[in-house]
C-alpha cells in the first residue's frame, strides 16, 4: 500500500486523534487548534496532490519509546530521513509497517515527520533551499579556501582534499 493509497483510505480526525495523543498532549490548547489546523491544510494537500515515482519506500520501525519513520532503499539496504524528501514521491512510496500497527497510527507518524519543516509541499521544499544555500556559504566563506584546496577543521588542522 502506498501513503496515498492510507490517505485516501483513513480519516484525517482519527490521524490528528492519534498526532495529539502521541506528540501533543502536554501543548495549550490554542496551539492543538493552531495544530489541527496546520495539518489539515497538509493533509488536503497531499490528498489533491499528484505522485511520482520514487524508487524509496517508507519503513515504520518500532523502537523501545515509540517508532521512527524513514525512507527505505531496498537494492541498497538503507534507511534516510524523510523530512526533506518530496511529498509528491512520498506520495508513491510503499509504506511498510511493524506487526499490528493500524494505519491511522501509521499516518500519525508518517505526518508527523514529513511536517517537521512545514505544512506543505512548498513550505518543505522552501526549508531544504535555505539549508542547502546556507551550508553552501558557510562552507564557501569559513571552510573551504578554493586556492589551496584545503578544509580548514575547528581546530586548525589543514587537510588536503
Amino acid at each position: 500500500m502506498t501513503l496515498k493509497d492510507l490517505i485516501r483510505k483513513n480519516s484525517f480526525k482519527k490521524v490528528f486523534n492519534l498526532i495529539y495523543s502521541n506528540y501533543l498532549k502536554e501543548t495549550p490548547y490554542n496551539k492543538v487548534v493552531e495544530a489541527d489546523l496546520k495539518y489539515r491544510l497538509a493533509w488536503d494537500q497531499l490528498k489533491k496532490m499528484g505522485g511520482e515515482d520514487t524508487k524509496y519506500g517508507i519503513h515504520l520501525i518500532q523502537l523501545d519509546d515509540g517508532f521512527d519513520c524513514c525512507l527505505y532503499d531496498e537494492d541498497e539496504d538503507e534507511l534516510f530521513a524523510l523530512d526533506f524528501y518530496s511529498w509528491k514521491k512520498l506520495l508513491r512510496a510503499k509504506v511498510t509497517l511493524p506487526e499490528n500497527m493500524n494505519h491511522n497510527l501509521a499516518l500519525c507518524h508518517i505526518l508527523w515527520e514529513m511536517t517537521f519543516w512545514g505544512f506543505t509541499h512548498e513550505q518543505v521544499q522552501e526549508q531544504a533551499n535555505l539549508i542547502k544555500e546556507e551550508s553552501r556559504d558557510t562552507i564557501k566563506s569559513e571552510w573551504y579556501d578554493p586556492m589551496k584546496t584545503e578544509i580548514l577543521t575547528d581546530s586548525d588542522e589543514r587537510r588536503t582534499l
